[in-house]
């Protein structure tokens, strides 16, 4: 039986450093970039370089949980798959995703009501 790994102190650690790039997005692109170099950052110290981890190898998505996928090349790497399995590694990366895509949603949102006063200006 495989130790189980937690990276929950990690987390923490890179919880605020997520929140804290994502409220300064300028819009959903930018956001999407942000959430994957930080996520990929955590990645990158949670494996301690028993796997390469890029930027590109974790996407915020956001037609159904869990609001990510990772690369086939991340997927298919033995290392990767070990720590994965034996760890809360993907709880985590759903908790990012998530709060990822609600602030994506939420900058969805705010963006149409601009849209929509820019259109329909009252008059006063």
């Amino acid at each position: 039986m495989n130790k189980q790994m937690s990276f929950t102190s990690l987390e923490h650690a890179f919880r605020h450093e997520l929140r804290d790039k994502l409220e300064k997005c300028e819009d959903t692109y930018d956001l999407e970039l942000r959430f994957s170099r930080v996520v990929a950052e955590f990645m990158r110290q949670a494996m301690g370089g028993l796997v390469e981890v890029e930027d590109e190898d974790i996407l915020l998505t956001h037609q159904e949980e869990p609001y990510f996928v990772l690369s086939p090349r991340l997927l298919g790497d033995p290392g990767f798959i070990d720590v994965n399995s034996s760890s809360d590694l993907s709880s985590i990366l759903g908790r990012f995703a998530q709060k990822a895509h609600n602030d994506y949603l939420h900058m969805l949102k705010k963006d149409s009501g601009a849209d929509q006063k820019i259109r329909n200006p009252q008059r006063g």
